[in-house]
C-alpha cells in the first residue's frame, strides 16, 4: 500500500469475506473442488478462487476490469474465460 501511495495511487482496503464463493457470471453460490479452485454448478465452470474473489470485489465496487484478464471471443458478457468442466 505504501508503494502505491508513493506513486499517487489511491488505495482503499476492502473486505474479502465471502467474495470467492459467488460465481462471477451467474452470481450463484459455488463450491470449492480443491484448494484454490472454485466450481459453479450452474455454469459448469472451474475457476481460480482468488481471481473470482478479486473480480467480485471489483464488480461490487463498479471498477473497470483490466484488459489483460479479458479475452476476445469469451462466451460470457464479462469477457472473462473460465474452464468448462466435463
Amino acid at each position: 500500500m505504501e508503494k502505491a501511495q508513493e506513486y499517487g495511487i489511491k488505495v482503499e482496503e476492502k473486505s474479502k469475506y465471502r467474495t470467492s464463493g459467488e460465481c462471477l457470471f451467474c452470481h450463484t453460490k459455488g463450491v470449492r473442488r480443491h484448494r484454490g479452485l472454485f466450481y459453479c454448478r450452474k455454469c459448469n465452470m472451474t475457476m481460480n478462487a482468488d481471481a473470482i474473489g478479486a473480480l467480485n470485489i471489483a464488480r461490487k465496487d463498479a471498477a473497470i476490469i483490466p484488459s489483460l484478464i479479458i479475452e476476445a471471443g469469451s462466451p460470457h458478457p464479462s469477457g472473462v474465460r473460465g474452464r468448462q468442466t466435463y
